[in-house]
């Protein structure tokens, strides 16, 4: 098959998306298929003028067009660049963010047609409409609802063959819209290393925790990538550190990544409040070598995000892909019941057995990406729909 990728940016390391879009080509390319990749609204190029076409990477031409190029300019760049390729599956990778600030995605049917004509359209949904049932007030839900209008509106004038997103949560509130969708699992963004070198992480508890620092002593917490200002660090840090006291360790947070602003007012104000109970690591932003050392070092893994959506990051998902048992503090209860989440063995709830459970021996799971899988699904559910239309 011959898929063309269309995402919002194409900068390694600096969105999510785009990360997941050009993985999953490479790996589709690797899988026999032919793959190109369209960034249509880049914000990341640095180049005049404000496009960049690359040379074939792994078989993948990739051409990214900067936000500031006019959407008339923009639309006619990506179908030469379509036209030249010739696909005959397009795969949007949708964020409703990335073509308006407020996820307002009106009329983007007709500015997306002219790369559609012709060709079958599969859609990936990364995130949807805010809404009750994924925790946002009413003034979110009020711009939501539009949001959710205007994602149905593109959805009945493009008629796309395929639809997929990342979480059972996701695709209860599609489905309950006439959206119909089902779910295609992400992977991460992080190759898992064979050898790990763990020295320059020993290095930064040696400094934080002082000359007697040995690595059988402590309990080792991490956090990856962004905190949500709406993760909650109670019950969960006093509970660490009750199950630390009785297992005779010393309990040790640590962050890795791009916090974010509000997420690094959270981590020092936690910092603050905690100092005498936990140590605190903040790594910063690392190499991704460094990420994957760090994943593979650590005792537990903590997710920021709600245990409805948890399939929609990609920092938990590496995090799994390193066998690391990852603890889940945000909303225990599935905001709608009937809906039946894959099961996880990995993921640990912050209930009354947390203690237990982590006095008993955790233990790491096997390791190994998850990209091959998804890709073979994905492609599998393009070729259930490659009949002529």
């Amino acid at each position: 098959m011959r898929i063309a990728f269309l995402c919002g940016s194409l900068e390694p390391g600096r969105d999510g998306v785009g990360d997941y879009t050009r993985l999953l080509a490479e790996e589709c390319v690797r899988q026999g298929q032919a793959c190109a990749l369209i960034a249509l609204n880049d914000r990341y190029i640095e180049t005049i003028p404000s496009t960049l076409q690359t040379p074939s990477a792994n078989g993948i031409p990739t051409l990214r067009l900067h936000a500031s190029v006019p959407w008339s300019d923009r639309i006619q760049l990506a179908r030469q660049q379509l036209d030249r390729f010739d696909p005959e599956w397009v795969s949007l990778q949708f964020v409703c963010y990335t073509f308006h600030p407020k996820g307002l995605v009106h009329g983007l049917a007709g500015k997306l047609a002219p790369l559609l004509t012709g060709r079958k359209l599969h859609v990936m949904f990364h995130e949807i409409w805010l809404c009750k049932e994924l925790g946002w007030g009413w003034k979110q839900r009020a711009v939501g609802a539009l949001q959710r209008f205007f994602i149905r509106h593109l959805i009945r004038a493009a008629r796309p063959n395929v639809m997929h997103t990342s979480n059972a949560t996701y695709a209860a509130l599609l489905n309950r819209n006439e959206i119909p969708v089902t779910e295609l699992g992400l992977f991460g963004n992080v190759p898992v290393l064979t050898k790990p070198d763990t020295g320059w992480i020993e290095s930064q508890l040696q400094t934080a925790l002082g000359g007697g620092y040995r690595r059988e002593d402590v309990w080792l917490f991490g956090l990856f990538g962004a905190l949500h200002p709406q993760w909650p660090p109670e019950p969960l840090l006093t509970r660490l550190h009750r199950a630390a006291q009785a297992a005779g360790k010393k309990p040790v947070l640590l962050s890795i990544g791009r916090t974010g602003s509000p997420g690094t007012d959270l981590w020092n104000r936690i910092a603050r409040d905690y100092a005498g109970r936990f140590a605190f690591v903040r790594l910063g932003e690392q190499p991704t070598e460094h990420v994957s050392e760090y994943l593979s070092f650590l005792d537990c893994g903590i997710a920021t995000t709600p245990r409805s959506i948890i399939g929609k990051s990609s920092t938990v998902i590496s995090m799994l892909e390193h066998g690391l048992p990852v603890i889940v503090n945000r909303d225990a209860h599935h905001p709608d019941p009937s809906v039946s989440e894959k099961c996880e063995p990995l993921l640990i709830s912050c209930n009354a057995n947390l203690e237990t459970r982590l006095r008993a021996d955790l233990g790491h799971g096997p390791r190994g990406s998850r990209c091959p899988q998804v890709a073979q699904d994905f492609t599998f559910a393009l070729e259930g729909n490659n009949a002529p239309s």
